[in-house]
């Protein structure tokens, strides 16, 4: 719990960029029918902001602009879109170029964009230690530690009394 705060607090103070913070696709502010939104076409298409919806224009002016180059889509499809993002997002963000912006942090050595970054997993001794003890069950918990205490207690007691 302690790193996803540390990444939010992260992200908010060293984001160059903050664009990224209003994607369209799978974002939980935007939804239809209270499902995150993704549309294949136009996500291939390069729509992936909500400045590339062209909130600049009208609606009619917007969808005849995506309509020239996105088959199979319809007006209703695109006004429900549209109409499914929050009023302060629109008005918050506007993306003239139509680019997929990626989430870059400035650091001490330079720029450092994620996208161009991998995840490693390092495990050290005491976690590989910690992740055996569980799967073999011999993680003294409370609970086994009041066992053995008890039964200890009890072979003590016989013992003294023989």
């Amino acid at each position: 719990m302690e790193l996803l705060k540390w990444w939010s607090e992260f992200r908010k103070d060293k984001a160059v960029k903050t664009d990224w913070l209003h994607r369209i696709w799978n974002n939980q502010e935007i939804r239809i029918n209270n499902i995150p939104v993704f549309y294949k076409r136009y996500f291939n298409y390069g729509v992936q902001t909500v400045g590339d919806l062209r909130f600049d224009l009208n609606n009619i002016d917007s969808y005849e602009l995506i309509a020239k180059h996105i088959q199979k889509t319809n007006f209703l499809e695109w006004t429900t879109l549209c109409h499914s993002v929050p009023l302060d997002l629109r008005t918050a963000y506007h993306n003239p170029d139509h680019t997929a912006l990626y989430p870059s942090f400035k650091i001490d050595f330079g720029l450092f964009d994620i996208t161009n970054k991998k995840s490693k997993v390092a495990i050290e001794p005491y976690v590989n230690a910690f992740r055996f003890k569980i799967l073999n069950s011999i993680l003294y918990t409370n609970s086994k530690l009041y066992q053995k205490s008890v039964t200890l207690q009890m072979i003590f007691v016989l013992s003294a009394n023989a």
